[in-house]
């Protein structure tokens, strides 16, 4: 076994230089010699013209048997029968791979035009670095002041500028650049008034009068565009050199006003914010049910009813916490929330229209109609007293288009439709429905009719007769 250290020499100026040791052998079968893989590259295979052993270079594309004996210091019995392992360093052409220029890339840049002072992002597009490393980019001109490296970089400029992007390192040899112009556009800056409209007001969802959001001052030459939550609403005014407003705004949200010159492209550029916030908030309207509340007459039938209002609060509000509700005899009145009517009273058929407020002022209408139940209407049968001092009247009373369950009161302390034994006079009963209206009636028990026995007396007409 024989082991050399070799130099690699020369550079080839097309290709990446490459030093590489790999092992060889040589087969006395084969009368060559070969290169083992690994090869350096995939797919590139060994390419030499000069090798060198113990300082002589001998040129060879294929190594023979014969060949190789030429080097001094190596015998032929060394070699009979045996491999030879040794290690060859090759000329950079040995081992090389092309080196591939990159792409002229293509670049954007966002915004342009720009204001002085604002920030552009320049960006490569399209095209590949290859055997680059990276993007480099510069002012002034291709290869000029370095700006950045990378495929994305960032630049404020002053005034236009014209930036220059192209790949870079590796094995490389700096070439072509690519170009991208800036446009920076100088305007007249407005002044800064102040926004008005407030930024405490409230307003309820089904009621919302809008906002009016402006300025306390403008000028001339100047547009006015107005923002909500940080997007444009689409609504401009033209400066007037007074104060401006624009129409009443209805979403919830921070508004804001930007004005920039008349001169300024679509979209515009040099843009300035002016100072403050109009602030709306939105909430929610209670909930608002109709219902209806019926009582019974109070006189039996009447066309009248005494109505306790609240209690159909929970149906008008929906069993709502926190809300107040009022009752009014007209919509206008329930939408002002003005002349409230007492929670009771006495009425006949009506509808009142109910107000339902939060504790934010929000309210909602709706409608309560008040209804007059029917009392029961009642009939009844009655028997008489049969025979004098028999007190074995009867009486029975039925109440028509009643709600069940019906109760009885009788004046004799009997809660039966039907009462007996009763002695001759007068009843009283009153029939109390599911509803609790009740109607009442009076029922009379008339006396038997005694009997009269007439006696005829007669004297003897003759003694002892």
């Amino acid at each position: 076994l024989a082991v050399g250290r070799l130099l690699a020499v020369g550079t080839l100026q097309a290709f990446r230089p490459l030093i590489a040791f790999r092992p060889l052998f040589f087969s006395k079968k084969q009368k060559s010699v070969r290169f083992l893989p690994p090869y350096p590259y995939e797919g590139i295979f060994p390419r030499w013209n000069l090798i060198s052993w113990n300082t002589k270079t001998f040129p060879m594309s294929v190594l023979t048997h014969s060949k190789l004996r030429a080097f001094p210091g190596l015998a032929n019995d060394r070699l009979r029968g045996m491999m030879l392992v040794f290690f060859l360093a090759f000329s950079a052409a040995a081992f090389s791979q092309p080196c591939i220029a990159p792409d002229l890339p293509i670049l954007n840049a966002e915004p342009s035009p720009v204001c002085e002072g604002e920030v552009v992002t320049l960006r490569v597009e399209g095209g590949n670095l290859n055997n680059a490393t990276d993007w480099y980019w510069y002012s002034g001109s291709c290869g000029g002041t370095l700006v950045g490296i990378g495929t994305q970089i960032q630049v404020v400029p002053a005034a236009t500028t014209t930036y220059y992007a192209r790949g870079e390192g590796g094995c490389i040899t700096p070439g072509a650049c690519s170009s991208i112009q800036v446009d920076v556009a100088s305007f007249p800056l407005p002044t800064v008034f102040n926004v008005t409209g407030g930024t405490k007001n409230t307003t309820c969802a089904n009621n919302n009068d809008g906002l009016i959001v402006g300025l306390d001052g403008s000028e001339l030459n100047f547009t006015y565009e107005l923002y909500i939550n940080g997007a444009s609403t689409g609504l401009t005014a033209p400066g007037t050199g007074n104060p401006i407003n624009f129409p009443p705004q209805f979403a919830e949200g921070f508004y804001d006003i930007v004005a920039y010159s008349n001169l300024s492209p679509n979209p515009p550029i040099c843009v300035t914010r002016m100072a403050g916030l109009a602030v709306l908030i939105i909430n929610d309207a209670p909930e608002a049910y109709n219902a209806t509340l019926q009582s019974c007459p109070f006189d039996f039938g009447g066309p009248e009813a005494f109505f306790n209002l609240s209690l159909a609060d929970d149906d008008i509000s929906g069993g709502a916490g926190g809300v107040t509700v009022t009752y009014h005899l007209a919509f206008a009145e329930a939408t002002q929330g003005i002349n409230p009517i007492a929670s009771y009273v006495t009425s006949d058929l009506i509808d009142l229209w109910a107000r339902v407020e939060d504790t934010n002022g929000c309210f909602a209408i709706s409608l309560l109609q008040l209804g007059v139940l029917n009392s029961p209407t009642l009939v009844f049968t009655a028997t008489d007293e049969t025979c004098v001092g028999a007190n074995d009247g009867t009486a029975t009373v039925e109440a028509l288009n009643a709600f069940a369950p019906l109760t009885y009161a009788w004046s004799n302390g009997e809660t039966t439709a039907t009462v007996t034994d009763l002695a001759p006079g007068s009843y009283e009963v009153t029939v109390f429905d599911g509803n609790g209206c009740k109607n009442r009636t009076t029922i009379e028990i008339a006396p038997a009719t005694p009997f009269i026995y007439n006696v005829t007396v007669y004297d003897a007409s003759c003694a002892g007769g």
